[in-house]
């Protein structure tokens, strides 16, 4: 009366009923018992909308890459120089103004 069981995991692709592409994981448990008792269990999950999701997620992690770098690139060159300016020949007003745009970045 041992139990025995085995699982396949199918990738299926086609297209669902209102015609969008479809990706389908099915995985097939089959269950072999004693006196040739088969007992077969279907579990489908849909990956159409997690591939998606996935693609979302790296389109806005590459377009939030990009916009940090150009942003950070400018503002970079405005505190270098800025710090330059404060250290220089600068006046009081001019090396204030300097102050408040490091204490910005802070």
């Amino acid at each position: 009366s041992g139990l025995t069981s085995n699982a396949v995991e199918v990738t299926l692709c086609g297209g669902a009923q209102d015609g969008r592409p479809m990706r389908m994981l099915l995985t097939l448990i089959v269950q072999l018992g004693g006196d040739e008792e088969r007992t077969i269990t279907a579990i489908g999950q849909d990956l159409t909308e997690l591939s998606a999701m996935k693609a979302m997620q790296e389109r806005k992690a590459r377009f939030t890459a990009v916009l940090g770098h150009e942003l950070r690139s400018p503002l970079h060159g405005i505190m270098g120089l800025s710090g330059s300016m404060a250290e220089g020949t600068a006046n009081a007003m001019q090396k204030r103004q300097c102050g408040m745009i490091k204490g910005c970045a802070a």
